[in-house]
């Protein structure tokens, strides 16, 4: 699959619905499972996960996990992650334990900069199966 600002294989047993911005939503067996968001962020592509010790740097993932995660309190963890077209870093976001919701238990994130833009690849646990997970990663490039 093609926009005009990444491309991605898609499994064929995810199939992709086209949102607004370069949104996309994926969906198995006709239930959402995650998807790709662009999230404007002023120098996206400085962030460097390696400096998240740094407390200037971990303010700006904290800003990131605000973006993602509007909703209040919610357990994460940030880490490296690479992919078979960069390095990147993902998102591990969990809601807290007390508030009963209907979201799902965990939600893993992949951001790719370029400029002032994250894009982020998310999917709901066990949505669909990781070794799909991982083709869609390994697949995503951003266009030049």
């Amino acid at each position: 699959m093609k926009t005009d600002a990444y491309s991605l294989v898609l499994p064929k047993s995810v199939t992709a619905e086209e949102g607004k911005d370069g949104a996309l939503t994926l969906f198995l067996d006709g239930k959402e499972v995650g998807g790709v968001q662009v999230i404007p962020y002023e120098n996206a592509e400085d962030l460097d996960i390696d400096q998240i010790e740094d407390e200037a740097v971990r303010e700006k993932f904290e800003e990131l996990l605000a973006l993602v995660a509007p909703k209040g309190p919610v357990g994460h963890m940030f880490s490296s992650h690479v992919t078979d077209t960069q390095d990147t870093f993902c998102l591990s976001v969990f809601p807290d334990p007390q508030e009963q919701t209907e979201e799902p238990e965990e939600t893993m994130h992949y951001f790719f900069p370029k400029g002032d833009l994250f894009y982020d690849i998310f999917f709901q646990q066990g949505g669909i199966p990781e070794t799909e997970e991982q083709v869609i990663l390994d697949s995503f490039a951003l266009a030049s």
